[in-house]
C-alpha cells in the first residue's frame, strides 16, 4: 500500500515536471528548403554526389518567460538515404515572444551514393517533390524555479516535403528533450 502511494506521487510529479518543461519549448517550422546544387560525377567504380542545400528554420519562443539559451548545435540534412551535409551552428539567446530564423547551409562534395537513391532524389527534386529530414541537436537552457536548466534537445524536422515549403505551408518540427 505504502509503495503504491509513493509510486503514484512519483508518477504525478514526473508528469507535472514533464508538462511544465514541454510548455517552455520553442515552436519550430521549416520556412525554406532549396537545392542550389545537385549533380553527379562518375568515376570508374563510384557515383559521387555534389550538393548544396539551404534550409531555414523559424524558432518561436511563445512564452512570456523565460529566455531560451541555445548551446552550439549540430545540424544534419538528408533525403532518400543520402546524407546532404552537416553544419555546426553557433549558440544564441532568444528572448520571450521572439522569433529567430536559423539558416542552415549544407554542402557535400564527392560523396559516394547509390544509383537508385540519387536517381530518386534527382527526379523528386526536379519536380519539387523531394522529402527531406533535418535534425538539429544540442542543449536548450532556460531558467526554471530559480535554476538554469540545460537539457539535451533534438529538433526533428522529418518528412519535410519540398512542395509544402515552396507553397508556404511551413511544416512543423518536433522538439524532443532528453534526446541526442
Amino acid at each position: 500500500m505504502f509503495l503504491s502511494i509513493v509510486l503514484i506521487i512519483v508518477l504525478l510529479t514526473g508528469l507535472s515536471v514533464n508538462s511544465s518543461l514541454h510548455s517552455k519549448l520553442p515552436q519550430v517550422y521549416v520556412t525554406n528548403l532549396k537545392f542550389s546544387r545537385l549533380d553527379l560525377a562518375n568515376t570508374t567504380t563510384d557515383l559521387l554526389l555534389n550538393a548544396n542545400v539551404k534550409t531555414a528554420l523559424e524558432l518561436s519562443n511563445k512564452n512570456d518567460q523565460p529566455t531560451l539559451y541555445y548551446s552550439p548545435m549540430k545540424a544534419s540534412v538528408s533525403s532518400e538515404n543520402i546524407n546532404l551535409g552537416q553544419k555546426k551552428l553557433l549558440g544564441f539567446t532568444q528572448s520571450p515572444g521572439n522569433v529567430t530564423y536559423l539558416n542552415i547551409a549544407t554542402r557535400i562534395r564527392k560523396s559516394k551514393v547509390y544509383d537508385v537513391d540519387v536517381t530518386l532524389l534527382r527526379n523528386k527534386e526536379k519536380n519539387h517533390e523531394a522529402v527531406v529530414k533535418v535534425l538539429v541537436s544540442g542543449k536548450l537552457g532556460f531558467d526554471w524555479l530559480g535554476f538554469r536548466v540545460r537539457l539535451p534537445v533534438v529538433i526533428a524536422c522529418e518528412d519535410v516535403k519540398q512542395s509544402d515549403v515552396i507553397n508556404g505551408l511551413k511544416p512543423m518540427c518536433d522538439v524532443r528533450i532528453f534526446s541526442q
